[in-house]
């Protein structure tokens, strides 16, 4: 499970709702409240509920492709090498601490010295060098322009592994609003469920229906959390 991105404290001060208003006037309706909000860990107990926290914090994670926004450090990505001298990492980037490589899928792998690789939020990227007319592959492409042409991860090795931070540190403040939008959303559901079970049949028709979650300026506010063309390397 992923690091929630705000306290209970902070989501229960954001939301709309007060504890009475999903539970009523019940005596621990506060403690079901924030094991609503937070899950079950939140008030002690251990049956595993996760909350609507981690619930909203799921949808988000889903539509940025199942990748926590909040920060990783230590993280290892090993991948096949392409033929770009730009290869994607989780974003966002903080820093990198070692690159290593395999010439062969047999070989161990091999420190690759700093000087060779630098990174930006959303790739790491190797040094400028020329790729020779005869490579570790063979000779590729045209002989007359491969001495100009720009070297790739796919020319120096077969695999590389990468240790490095990403994430925020700590979660941008539109991402908790968007948060705090999708919590509000779920509970505003949970309250018309509970009117439609409380009314008589006669009632129904005036019924207000569910919101849908996942709303197109939900997505859009998602989708500006990484800019794709941040991960477009130029050379």
């Amino acid at each position: 499970m992923t690091t929630p991105y705000q306290t209970l404290d902070r989501l229960r001060a954001r939301v709309e709702y007060e504890p009475s208003d999903i539970f009523d006037d019940a005596d621990n309706a506060e403690k079901r409240f924030d094991r609503l909000l937070a899950g079950s860990d939140s008030v002690g107990e251990t049956d595993g509920f996760r909350g609507l926290e981690a619930e909203a914090r799921g949808i988000i994670e889903t539509r940025l492709g199942d990748n926590t926004l909040a920060a990783e450090d230590g993280r290892v990505d090993v991948m096949r090498t392409t033929d770009d001298s730009a290869m994607p990492l989780v974003f966002p980037i903080r820093d990198v601490q070692s690159v290593e490589y395999k010439l062969n899928l047999g070989d161990d792998f091999e420190t690759l010295d700093a000087d060779r690789w630098d990174f930006t939020d959303h790739n790491i990227v190797l040094s400028y060098g020329r790729r020779m007319a005869e490579s570790r592959h063979g000779f590729r492409g045209n002989r007359l322009t491969g001495f100009t042409a720009r070297l790739t991860w796919l020319d120096l090795a077969e695999k590389i592994r990468v240790t490095y931070d990403r994430g925020f540190d700590p979660v941008p403040a539109d991402v908790l609003s968007v948060q705090v939008a999708i919590v509000n959303r779920m509970l505003r559901n949970l309250k018309v469920e509970q009117n439609v079970a409380a009314m008589e049949p006669d009632q129904l028709e005036a019924m207000t229906a569910s919101e849908a979650i996942l709303t197109d300026d939900i997505r859009d506010r998602i989708d500006q959390v990484t800019p794709l063309g941040g991960a477009t390397q130029a050379i």
